[in-house]
């Protein structure tokens, strides 16, 4: 079965922002499989090391065949009827579809080099929060493109 996940470092505090992000998620969902994976951040006080860790830990997850899309400052940014094209072609071209939101400090070279695409929201830095919950809001905007429907207008 094909699946569009999310894999995320850190849990959110604020509980507004975990209930926007499940009701996105819970809207995903009706169009394909999807499921959120959280993972822990590290508690290395090195950000060298406390990446390399993080990084690890979202590789584990990954598979060889994956579409893997980093959420990233340095990515290429997308207007949403774009993204959702691109979802369109990634989900026809693979079973699964990964988009990762690393912790607070980015990732490691490991993971760049291993990713399909680096994914930019904005020119702006956002907290993490705010970034997981406006992924989760644009991947379900681009179902609703795909599908014709009211939501996006």
């Amino acid at each position: 079965m094909k699946s569009l996940d999310f894999i995320f470092i850190g849990s959110p505090k604020n509980k507004a922002f975990k209930e926007l992000e499940e009701e996105y998620h819970k809207r995903i969902k009706r169009y394909m499989s999807s499921q959120i994976t959280t993972l822990k951040d590290s508690t290395e006080k090195n950000t060298a090391v406390k990446n390399k860790k993080e990084t690890a830990s979202i590789l584990d997850k990954i598979q060889p065949a994956d579409f893997l899309v980093l959420c990233d400052e340095k990515g290429k940014g997308f207007d949403s009827k774009t993204l959702a094209n691109k979802i369109n072609s990634w989900r026809q071209d693979y079973q699964r579809i990964v988009f990762v939101i690393g912790g607070a400090y980015g990732f490691s070279e490991d993971i760049y080099k291993r990713a399909n695409l680096k994914l930019k929201f904005s020119d702006f830095t956002l907290p993490h929060e705010l970034a997981r919950t406006v992924l989760l809001e644009q991947v379900y905007r681009s179902f609703t493109i795909l599908g014709g429907e009211k939501y996006h207008h």
